[in-house]
C-alpha cells in the first residue's frame, strides 16, 4: 500500500483532514485514520499485515482481531475513495466535506491552514482594478529564493497545509519553478494565481508535473477586446488562453477569476460559456474593492445597478441554489488572521492580502511567533455580534461579503459597511427569492 499521488493528510484538533487533488474531494476522518495513513505515507509499499502489526502497537488493544478487522475495513474504504493505493479497491461513494466546515475547525482551535504568498508585485499586465500601485514593487526588496524556503520550512513545521502563489505576477520571478518544486516536496497543497501570459511552454510543462492543487488565471472577459481593454496588453487574451488549455490537457485543475467591472460586461456570458465548454471552473467576484493604500480609482470600475448583478448571479446560478445559514453572531466574520495569512514580497505578514493590518515582518520575528502572537488571536473577536446594528439586522446579512479588509481600506473602518456590496448582497438575496429558494419578497 502507498498513498495515492495528490494525498495530502493533516490533522485539526481530532479530525483528520484529507485533500485528493486528483479526485477533488476532501474527507473528514477520526483520529485513527491519521496513524493509518501516516504509517502508509512513511513506508510506502507496506502490507496490511505489517500496517496491522504496527497499529497494534500503537493503541495496545486486547481484542486484536476485531481491532485488525476494523483497520482492514477502514483500508478498504481509503482505497476505495483513492486515498490509498490498494491492489483492489472497492468502489467507494464520496462524502466530500465541505471546506467553510474545515474553516470553522481551525479557527476555533486557533490553527493556521493557509498562507497566501506573494512573490512580486511587479506584473506584466497593467489592469485598471489594480490593487498594488507601482510604487510598491521594489524587486531589489523581495524575499529572496532561500527566505522562501524558509518560510516554507517554518510554515510546514506548523503543520500548514495550503500554500497560494501569487503577485502581481508569479512568472516574473525567475525561481518560481525551484519556489514549486520546493513547496511540492515540502507536501503542500499548492495553488497557483497568475495571468499565463509570461509562463513558458517548459514552465508550464513543470507545473503539471507537480500536480498543484489548482492554478487560477486572470480572464475578465470572454471577448479579447474587453479583456485586453483591461490589461492592456494586446494579444493577453489568446495568451492567457494558452496556458489556460495546457494545463488543463495536462491534467492540472484550472480556475478561471473574474472580477465584475462594468467596462467588460458585454462578454461576462460568454466568458461563463466558455469556461463551461472548456471545463474550467469560473470564479466570480463581484466586489471591486480601494487598493490596500485606500485609493477609490478602482470602484470607478463597479457596477453599480442590482438589476445588473441579477442578471449576472442568474448566469452563474450565484447566490440562488439555496439558502444560506444564518450568520453566527459568536463566529468570526471570515477566516483572515484566524485560519489564514498572507506574506507580502518583502516578508511583511497580514490577515489576509486584502487586509492591510500588519502583524509583523518574517525577517525580524518568525512566522510562528507572529501567529501566536496576542495581535493575530486578537482577529477571533471581530464576530458578526461586532458589526454595527444596520449590518446585524439587515435582512441581506446572511448573503452579504462582510470583507473587513475592503471596509477598512475604503471607509476607515472595519465595521463600517461599503454600499456596494449591499447592492450585491440585495441582489443575491432576489435572485433566490425569484425562484422560491429563499426568503422571496416581501
Amino acid at each position: 500500500m502507498r498513498l495515492m499521488t495528490g494525498t495530502h493528510v493533516n490533522l485539526y484538533g481530532d479530525k483528520t483532514y484529507v485533500m485528493q487533488l486528483r479526485t477533488g474531494y476532501s474527507y473528514l476522518f477520526n483520529e485513527t485514520v491519521y496513524d493509518i495513513l501516516k504509517i502508509v505515507e512513511s513506508s510506502p509499499g507496506i502490507s496490511e499485515d505489517e500496517l496491522c502489526s504496527r497499529m497494534l502497537e500503537i493503541y495496545g488493544v486486547d481484542d486484536r482481531a476485531s481491532f485488525r478487522a476494523d483497520i482492514l475495513e477502514c483500508v478498504a474504504d481509503l482505497a476505495g475513495k483513492k486515498i490509498i493505493d490498494s491492489e483492489d479497491p472497492p468502489p467507494a461513494q464520496a462524502q466530500p466535506v465541505p471546506e467553510d466546515l474545515i474553516n470553522r475547525i481551525c479557527i476555533k482551535n486557533h490553527i493556521l491552514q493557509s498562507v497566501t504568498i506573494e512573490l512580486t508585485y511587479r506584473c506584466n499586465e497593467r489592469c485598471a482594478h489594480c490593487y498594488v500601485a507601482d510604487t510598491e514593487k521594489d524587486a531589489g526588496m523581495e524575499l529572496t529564493t532561500e527566505e522562501v524556503f524558509g518560510l516554507l520550512d517554518h510554515l510546514r513545521a506548523m503543520d500548514v497545509l495550503n500554500v497560494t502563489f501569487t503577485g502581481g505576477e508569479v512568472a516574473l520571478r525567475k525561481d518560481l519553478t525551484d519556489i514549486l518544486r520546493y513547496a511540492d516536496k515540502s507536501g503542500f497543497a499548492v495553488s497557483i494565481f497568475t495571468n499565463g501570459i509570461g509562463l513558458s511552454d517548459e514552465t508550464l510543462d513543470e507545473i503539471a508535473l507537480l500536480h498543484p492543487r489548482s492554478v487560477s488565471f486572470s480572464l475578465y472577459s470572454g471577448i479579447p477586446e474587453e479583456h485586453e481593454a483591461i490589461t492592456k496588453v494586446p494579444g493577453s487574451f489568446e495568451r492567457t488562453l494558452y496556458a489556460m488549455m495546457r494545463l488543463k490537457c495536462a491534467g492540472v485543475m484550472v480556475n478561471v477569476k473574474t472580477p465584475v467591472m462594468r467596462t467588460a460586461l458585454e462578454g461576462f456570458e460568454k466568458l461563463h460559456r466558455l469556461c463551461a465548454q472548456l471545463g474550467f471552473s469560473h470564479q466570480v467576484s463581484y466586489l471591486i474593492c480601494s487598493t490596500n493604500k485606500g485609493c477609490a480609482s478602482p470602484t470607478l470600475l463597479r457596477v453599480g445597478d442590482v438589476e445588473t448583478y441579477k442578471r449576472l448571479m442568474k448566469i452563474t446560478s450565484d447566490g440562488a441554489s439555496a439558502q444560506p445559514s444564518p450568520r453566527d453572531p459568536d463566529e468570526p466574520i471570515c477566516g483572515a488572521g484566524c485560519c489564514c495569512l498572507s506574506v507580502d514580497p518583502y516578508g511583511n505578514v497580514f490577515p489576509c492580502n486584502g487586509y492591510a493590518v500588519k502583524l509583523g515582518n518574517i525577517r525580524e520575528t518568525d512566522i510562528r511567533t507572529i501567529w501566536n502572537s496576542d495581535r493575530v488571536k486578537r482577529f477571533a473577536d471581530f464576530k458578526f455580534s461586532s458589526l454595527n446594528r444596520e449590518c446585524r439586522e439587515c435582512r441581506y446579512s446572511d448573503d452579504c461579503l462582510y470583507c473587513p479588509g475592503a471596509m477598512l481600506a475604503e471607509t476607515g473602518d472595519i465595521r463600517v459597511p461599503i454600499r456596494e456590496a449591499c447592492l450585491i448582497a440585495r441582489a443575491a438575496w432576489e435572485v433566490r427569492g425569484e425562484r422560491g429558494n429563499g426568503t422571496g419578497h416581501e
